[in-house]
């Protein structure tokens, strides 16, 4: 991640693929739940999430990052990194994440999801065959293998 100076109540800049997106953080000084990850080639965003994500976790940080990449790519790649603290996601982030993803179907060239979490492994792989782009889970002892896979 790019350098972030964190500061109750302040938005500051994050690098993520090349693109920098804001990181909000909140007045009590707690980051967004969703955290902009760096060290990936410029077509690809990669987050790591942590906690209970909330559509406000998405629209401050993930739906910028996403528009954002697709001003400079035709296609993108998404890294998505769920940490073993994930404690679950609101329905209005679940939302969200659908429609992002319906909104630019065509646009995702890859998507490497990184988790622990059975269910979500499971869904992703349930309605993997609906994305046109190429959709893989991996474990996070097999980070590094996604990281490989996302930038390849």
């Amino acid at each position: 991640m790019g350098t972030a100076q964190h500061m109750a109540g302040r938005a500051v800049a994050a690098g993520c693929g090349g693109a920098y997106v804001r990181l909000i953080v909140n007045a009590n000084g707690r980051n967004q739940m969703i955290e902009p990850l760096g060290d990936f080639p410029a077509n690809v965003i990669a987050f790591q999430c942590h906690g209970h994500i909330t559509r406000a976790d998405y629209d401050a940080i993930l739906v910028p990052a996403v528009e954002a990449a697709l001003k400079k790519h035709d296609k993108i790649r998404l890294f998505y990194k769920i940490g073993g603290d994930f404690s679950g996601i609101t329905p209005g982030a679940m939302w969200e994440d659908f429609s992002v993803g319906m909104a630019h179907l065509l646009r995702w060239e890859r998507i490497a999801v990184v988790t622990d979490v059975a269910w979500i492994g499971n869904a992703i792989r349930a309605f993997a065959f609906l994305m046109p782009g190429l959709v893989r889970v991996y474990p996070l002892a097999e980070e590094t293998a996604a990281r490989s896979w996302i930038a390849a």
